[in-house]
């Protein structure tokens, strides 16, 4: 964890951080690091795992700025933070001095589930996780986070 950036203060990224980018998704799930966070849900359907990032720009060609995500023991799902040139995307993700993307996952029942975020390539800094059971209105920031006590 790096303190003093970020939205919330703590960022996530695995290290270390001079590993070869692998983006086969089965050696991905057997190989990379991987952060879990247990949650809890009442109901059962198809979420949205949001992911906030700091940004940042691959250091340098064949690597990007990638993680993978998944919901219990569901494939895993690419998300690539990366943006090229100075498109809309990019300027929205400078202003806001963040970059959000979404990847989809169902939840297929009620009761506890297991989040996992897997390292893709090396120096994605994860800032807020946000998992969309269907109530959340696309906003300029996350609502205020929920802590275990």
């Amino acid at each position: 964890m790096f303190e003093g950036i970020g939205y919330t203060n703590k960022v996530i990224t695995a290290l270390p951080r001079n590993t070869t980018p692998n983006v086969n998704l089965e050696t991905i799930k057997a190989n990379s690091p991987v952060l879990e966070y247990d949650f809890y849900t009442f109901n059962f359907r198809e979420v949205a795992v949001n992911l906030r990032a700091v940004l940042t720009h691959a250091p340098h060609a064949g690597i990007g700025v990638r993680c993978a995500v998944a919901i219990d023991d569901a494939s895993p799902v690419l998300v690539d933070f990366q943006t090229l040139g100075r498109s809309d995307e990019w300027k929205e993700n400078a202003l806001k001095k963040a970059s959000v993307k979404a990847a989809k996952q169902i939840v297929d029942r009620a009761g506890k589930h297991t989040l996992k975020i897997w390292m893709v390539d090396p120096g994605v800094l994860i800032d807020q996780v946000l998992i969309d059971l269907g109530g959340w209105k696309k906003s300029y920031a996350f609502p205020k986070e929920t802590a275990k006590k």
